[in-house]
C-alpha cells in the first residue's frame, strides 16, 4: 500500500486517468462561468498575492488575508447577483402571438425578401401550421437591416400548412410529397439558398429583433467562425440552451448548457466559442456548411446532426459560437414530440450512440 502513491506519479497512463476524473468532479461541482468557480479563482488568486507575506509574518497576518479573501469572494457574489437581477428584460413574444389564428382569417404576408439575400433562411415544416405561421409572422416584423430570403421545405404536410404558405408572398416553397426528415429538408433548402449565409430556423422557433444582424456580424468580423448558435428560450422566458457542451460520457454526452436557468445570469451573456449549438436557430456560413459535408445524413432523420456539424467544421479550422444577442423563442419537441420511446424522437438515443462511436 505504501508503494501506490510512488506508482501513481511514475505511471502516467494512471496519472492521467486520476486526473481527469478529478477535473471532471471540479466542473461537476464547479460549473465552468458559476459564481462557484469564479470566487474560488479569486479567493485563490487572493492567497497567491499575499504568499509572501503570509510566509515571513506572524498568525494574525494569515487570518487578516484569510479575512481579506473572503471579502473579495463575498464582494464577487454580491455583485453578480446584482447584476443578475438588474438584467434587461427579454422582448418576448406577447401572449395573443402564440394563440392559434383561425386560418380563413388570415391576410397575406410580406416577409420583406430580397432578390440579392446575404442570409437564406432555411425552415424545415411537417404540418403545425400555426407555428410555421408564427415563426414566418416574427421574420415580417425584423428590423435588422440584413437582406434576406425565406425557403420553406415543406415534408408532405397533410393539415393546412400549404393553404396557410400560399398566403405568404415572396416565399421560397420546396414541396416534397413525403416526410424527408430534418436533416434531408435542410440539405435541400442549403442546394437551393442564394445567401452567403444559411439560417437553419425550426419552425416551432420565432426569432426577436436584432438576432438576425448580431448573428452575421459574429461571422463578418471572424472569417474562423463557422457557425453562430443563438440563445434559445422557453415561452415563460426560462433559459433553454446558451450553447452546448459534449461531454465523453456514453449516457450524458450531449447537454443544453444552462437549460431551465434564468437567461439573464452572466454566465449565459456574453460571447464565446462553445462545443456545438442547436440547429433550431443556427446560422451557419454556406462555404464552410457545404466544405463540411452539410448535415450527415447518417443522422437522419434528425437529432445530432447539428453537435456532428460543429465538430466536422471543427476538423476543417472552423470553430462554433454561441451568441447571447441573438434570441429565439423555441417551444422545444412540437414537431417531433416529447416521447423518446416513439416517433422521430426516438432517433435521439440511437443517433446519440452513434455520435458517440464516432
Amino acid at each position: 500500500m505504501a508503494m501506490a502513491p510512488i506508482a501513481l506519479l511514475i505511471n502516467p497512463d494512471t496519472r492521467n486517468r486520476v486526473f481527469l476524473k478529478y477535473r471532471k468532479a471540479i466542473d461537476f461541482f464547479l460549473p465552468v462561468g458559476s459564481r462557484r468557480r469564479c470566487a474560488l479563482v479569486r479567493l485563490v488568486n487572493s492567497f497567491l498575492r499575499n504568499r509572501s507575506e503570509i510566509s515571513s509574518a506572524p498568525i494574525n497576518v494569515f487570518f487578516r488575508a484569510l479575512r481579506d479573501g473572503v471579502s473579495d469572494v463575498a464582494r464577487v457574489i454580491r455583485g453578480n447577483t446584482i447584476r443578475d437581477s438588474d438584467t434587461t428584460r427579454l422582448d418576448l413574444p406577447p401572449v395573443e402571438a402564440l394563440i392559434e389564428p383561425n386560418i380563413a382569417r388570415l391576410e397575406s404576408m410580406n416577409l420583406g425578401c430580397t432578390s440579392t439575400p446575404k442570409v437564406s433562411v432555411v425552415i424545415p415544416v411537417m404540418n403545425k401550421w400555426v407555428y410555421t405561421y408564427n415563426c414566418l409572422k416574427f421574420i415580417s416584423k425584423l428590423e435588422d437591416e440584413v437582406p434576406f430570403e425565406v425557403i420553406v421545405v415543406d415534408n408532405g404536410s397533410t393539415d393546412e400548412t400549404k393553404q396557410m404558405l400560399a398566403l405568404v408572398n415572396d416565399l421560397c416553397v420546396i414541396q416534397n410529397e413525403t416526410n424527408m426528415g430534418f436533416v434531408e429538408a435542410c440539405n435541400m433548402g442549403s442546394r437551393t439558398s442564394r445567401g452567403e449565409y444559411i439560417l437553419f430556423l425550426n419552425n416551432d422557433a420565432m426569432i426577436l429583433n436584432g438576432s438576425l444582424k448580431n448573428m452575421v456580424d459574429l461571422l463578418t468580423q471572424d472569417r474562423t467562425i463557422g457557425a453562430v448558435g443563438a440563445k434559445l428560450v422557453y415561452p415563460d422566458g426560462k433559459l433553454q440552451e446558451a450553447g452546448g457542451i459534449v461531454w465523453n460520457d456514453a449516457i450524458r454526452i450531449a447537454w443544453n448548457y444552462g437549460k431551465f436557468d434564468n437567461q439573464g445570469k452572466h454566465e449565459y451573456n456574453y460571447v464565446r466559442e462553445t462545443d456545438y449549438c442547436s440547429g433550431a436557430c443556427l446560422l451557419v456560413r454556406k462555404e464552410a456548411f457545404i466544405r463540411a459535408g452539410s448535415f450527415d445524413t447518417e443522422f437522419a432523420p434528425a437529432y445530432f446532426e447539428d453537435t456532428n456539424l460543429a465538430f466536422a467544421l471543427r476538423s476543417i479550422g472552423y470553430k462554433t459560437v454561441y451568441q447571447p444577442k441573438a434570441v429565439a423563442v423555441h417551444f422545444e419537441g412540437v414537431t417531433a414530440g416529447t416521447d423518446a420511446r416513439k416517433g422521430a424522437k426516438k432517433h435521439q438515443s440511437i443517433n446519440q450512440k452513434k455520435f458517440y462511436d464516432r
